[in-house]
């Protein structure tokens, strides 16, 4: 019974071995790979991170969505925003919950980057509820 148990532990620990070892292999190899880049640190220059705006590509997909459109709808939204856009979202209160509707409306563009909501035109509140989620996630990050 004592050579069974020590036989297990035994193949128990080659296993662990094993593992470890295929660990220590692909470490191996990850920094290998990373010596032959030649990966040089820089100096990060704050300039070096301000750049215009890009046009994004959003899309809103979820089920109901597609199910009710018959297809997942895109939208565009510029990847960066100047400091005023945030500051009009702090001053929306309940008071006034249309001034957010006001600020969506230069956010949610085509693909051209003009306004989609303009001259009357406004979206299903189903599809601006989820414009709003998504629009909310891409400025939290």
């Amino acid at each position: 019974m004592e050579i069974a148990k020590a036989q297990n532990e035994v193949r128990c620990a080659y296993k662990d071995v094993e593992k470890a070892s295929n660990r220590i292999a692909f470490c191996l190899t990850a920094i290998h790979d990373l010596k032959n880049r030649d990966i040089e640190e820089q100096d990060m220059n704050l300039q070096d991170l301000a750049t215009a705006p890009q046009l994004t590509k959003l899309t809103v997909n979820t089920p109901a969505i597609v199910e009710k459109y018959g297809d997942e709808l895109d939208f565009y939204f510029h990847d960066r925003q100047p400091l005023d856009v945030f500051a009009k979202f702090a001053t929306v209160n309940e008071e006034n919950p249309l001034q957010f509707i006001d600020i969506l409306k230069d956010l949610i563009l085509n693909e051209k980057g003009e306004p989609i909501m303009n001259d009357g035109h406004i979206l299903p509140i189903d599809v601006l509820t989820e414009v709003i989620k998504i629009v909310g996630e891409f400025l939290g990050k």
